[in-house]
């Protein structure tokens, strides 16, 4: 296998590296037409230019002989080539594929698909956070969404020109979507008496969540911090003082969560 120097600050090690690409590639059952697409689109990628190309083939070399997971899914519509570029951008990109390929390929396939729009990415979260039966679970599938989708933004952000509009729409739905199901499923947790402190308060609770600045402009970017009022009902009209405060307490520690 040959590929441009151009770029390499080491090029004395792109054989000994793209050997080790291919004999793992052998050693994961590669057809000889699957191996003879694979080092296509490794020159291909080389010969369009990567902008780090010594940490794009290093990125390359460790996804293939440190991961156990199937890539075959690389291989279609040219992924690979995508990805050396995605590599040679950022170096967390390939440690991102190297720790989760999954979220890499679904990444990829949701930049393939187009802009999602804000009935997907609701749909999406749902089905990510279905299920969650503990307030660790919501969280960290709320993480994990935010994750898998700052992800394919960002990709997408390097193959598709002129995206600003789109991404701060999609950016502010993502923190929608999180901010609405989010809530839901903690509200159905509180009902189902494991949230301490919420056993008894209601899914049918009266509160609404008001996104300000950016995210009410619908103007979020990746770094954008989000400004949230909390609205309640007016608790003034229970029994007693310490009812109200107690009910206060609630509502706080929603928010909070």
């Amino acid at each position: 296998m040959k590929i441009s120097e151009t770029g390499f600050e080491n090029p004395h090690l792109i054989e000994p590296a793209l050997k080790r690409v291919a004999e793992s590639a052998k050693q994961r059952g590669l057809t000889t037409a699957s191996l003879k697409n694979l080092e296509q689109q490794i020159a291909s990628a080389f010969e369009k230019g990567v902008a780090d190309p010594d940490m794009a083939l290093i990125s390359l070399e460790r996804l293939f002989s440190e991961t156990d997971r199937d890539l075959s899914w690389l291989l279609e519509k040219n992924r690979l080539e995508t990805c050396l570029k995605f590599f040679g951008y950022c170096e967390f990109l390939g440690q991102q594929a190297l720790k989760n390929p999954e979220q890499v390929r679904t990444a990829l396939e949701g930049i393939e698909q187009g802009e999602a729009s804000g009935e997907k990415i609701f749909s999406a979260l749902e089905q990510k956070i279905s299920g969650a039966d503990s307030f660790e679970k919501l969280s960290r599938g709320l993480r994990e969404f935010k994750s898998e989708q700052y992800l394919r933004l960002g990709l997408a952000n390097l193959v598709v020109d002129d995206r600003l509009e789109a991404e701060m729409h999609e950016v502010s739905v993502i923190a929608e979507a999180a901010l609405s199901l989010g809530l839901k499923g903690l509200l159905e947790l509180a009902q189902a008496k494991k949230i301490p402190g919420l056993s008894d308060f209601k899914t049918t609770a009266a509160i609404c969540v008001l996104g300000m600045g950016k995210l009410g402009g619908n103007e979020l970017n990746f770094s954008s911090d989000i400004d949230l009022i909390y609205l309640c009902p007016d608790l003034q009209n229970l029994s007693t003082s310490a009812d109200s405060q107690t009910e206060l307490r609630k509502y706080s520690q929603i928010g909070d969560e």
